[in-house]
C-alpha cells in the first residue's frame, strides 16, 4: 500500500507541526472534516503495515503523535508510480 497524495501531506505537515487541531488542518487545505478522517484512517493503515503506532486523536481535536514517528523521512516509493511517501 502507498499513500495517496493528499494522506502522505496530511502526515507531513502532522509530523512538522503535531500540535496543529484538525479544525486547523480543515483550514488550511480546504478540506472537510471527514475528508481529514478518511485520510488518517488510511494513514494508520499503512503505518500499522509499517510496524508503527498509530497516530490517535486527543478528546480536543488534537493529534498525539509517538515519539517513534518523527523518525520517518520522505522518499520516494518505487512502487507507488513516483508519488512520495514515509519510509525509514
Amino acid at each position: 500500500m502507498y499513500l495517496d497524495e493528499r494522506s502522505n501531506v496530511l502526515l507531513k505537515e502532522i509530523l512538522r507541526h503535531p500540535n496543529i487541531s484538525n479544525a486547523k488542518l480543515q483550514e488550511k487545505f480546504g478540506l472537510t472534516r471527514r475528508q481529514v478522517d478518511y485520510s488518517f484512517q488510511k494513514v494508520n493503515q499503512w503505518l500499522e503495515e509499517q510496524a508503527y503506532p498509530k497516530i490517535h486523536r486527543s478528546a480536543n481535536g488534537r493529534f498525539v503523535v509517538e515519539p517513534d514517528l518523527f523518525q520517518l523521512v520522505e522518499k520516494k516509493d518505487e512502487w507507488g508510480g513516483g508519488r512520495s511517501v514515509y519510509l525509514v
